[in-house]
């Protein structure tokens, strides 16, 4: 059941009973190249799982079952490790389920739960779209070295952005029909390739509108508890956030940056002065920020004799993969690990820079100030055309 517990935590998906009524709530169904096989039906909380009846089906693959718990709650339907299906079932519904006990995720239907037929769809769109940018990946790393790569990663990182796009405007018409359901939590806690489909930044507000109906409802649940939780303290990042981004306008000078590069020698921002400086913050393990350093080599190669630098802080949890993906990669700009700054430095670049997603690029001109901040790759040139001439 270990496997089960982590992906249930992965999703965040919990929920306690909220009611009590006499109704009956009954699920019932046919498992194909099933026969006596034994399930196991489990309820979801927040933070743990609770092991509430074993399902034996009988030789056909069929099965019918009482559930005994009250109010809405979400279960797990478990056969043998991660070959799961997740429901989410209220009080009185009569629900069906038929799938392929060998791949119960990908063949299961379900009728009779509205819950449930939501949680199906938010899963099979996600899945969906993961396939997709499952497959970019592949060719990225199968293409990395490729002498046309810098031509091929702007069409992938198109069909990237569209999947991503996509599967967050499906979610959110889902969300927006169920504004008050609990399965609007599961959309709204969706990722995609590491990535989480809603943000801070752009879904504040839609996540404060879901938390309060939510809350409202289910006043007692705690992962409604836990979700009005994570909301206000999504509300003071982006307080902290706002006030940190002050220092980051065009026209104010770059907070300095004192650090250590991949040879241990001591780099200052402020060093630069006199060069075009483009200050990257990047992750070795993220598929984009690997196909932006490809695209760099020839920004480089192009703009450094007319006084272009860039500045690339990795943010890898690791030093060890940093240097190893830099071993591998003949990158020749100033390369320097978050983690290396001196002991004691006056400026931690933590507290002056609000790095909370990657990659994200900011170019200081010769003067030291923004030229541009969270600067997209595909506008660099333009901007280095204009202050290098």
């Amino acid at each position: 059941m270990k496997k089960i517990v982590f992906i249930v935590l992965a999703f965040t998906l919990a929920c306690t009973s909220q009611s009590v009524s006499n109704e009956k709530t009954v699920i019932k169904g046919k498992f194909k190249n099933a026969s006596s096989d034994t399930l196991y039906l489990s309820v979801l909380h927040y933070d743990k799982i609770t092991d509430t009846d074993t399902i034996i089906l009988d030789p056909q693959g069929n099965f019918e079952h009482q559930i005994k718990e009250n109010g809405i709650n979400f279960y797990v339907l478990v056969y043998k490790g991660a070959n799961f299906v997740r429901l989410l079932i209220e009080k009185g519904e009569s629900i069906e389920l038929d799938a392929d006990i060998y791949n119960m995720q990908s063949t299961y239907t379900v009728k009779g739960s509205k819950g449930s037929q939501l949680i199906k769809s938010i899963e099979s769109k996600t899945a969906k779209a993961t396939a997709v940018v499952d497959s970019l990946t592949k060719i990225v790393n199968q293409k990395k070295d490729a002498p046309d790569y810098s031509t091929i990663f702007p069409v992938l990182d198109s069909v990237y952005k569209k999947t991503f796009n996509t599967l967050k405007e499906d979610l959110k018409a889902i969300v927006k029909e169920n504004i008050s359901s609990l399965a609007s939590v599961v959309a709204m806690s969706q990722s995609l390739s590491g990535m989480s489909v809603f943000n801070r930044k752009d879904d504040l507000e839609l996540f404060a509108v879901v938390n309060d109906s939510v809350y409202k409802k289910y006043l007692d649940n705690s992962f409604a508890v836990y979700f009005y939780n994570m909301v206000q303290e999504l509300k003071m990042k982006e307080k902290e956030k706002n006030d940190k981004e002050q220092k980051l306008k065009p026209g104010l000078t770059a907070p300095e940056i004192i650090i250590f590069d991949k040879n241990k020698k001591l780099i200052n921002l402020s060093s630069l002065k006199g060069k075009v400086v483009l200050l990257k913050f990047w992750d070795s393990h993220c598929p984009i920020c690997k196909g932006e350093n490809i695209q760099l080599k020839e920004v480089y190669a192009k703009y450094k004799s007319k006084g272009f630098e860039i500045m690339a802080i990795s943010v890898d949890p690791e030093r060890k993969e940093w240097i190893d993906y830099l071993s591998a990669n003949a990158f020749t700009w100033l390369q320097c690990w978050l983690y290396d700054e001196p002991q004691n430095t006056p400026s931690p670049i933590t507290a002056n820079y609000y790095v909370e997603e990657i990659p994200v690029a900011h170019l200081i001109g010769k003067d030291g100030k923004f030229i541009a901040t969270r600067i997209k790759m595909e506008n660099i040139e333009k901007e280095l055309e204009k202050y290098l001439k």
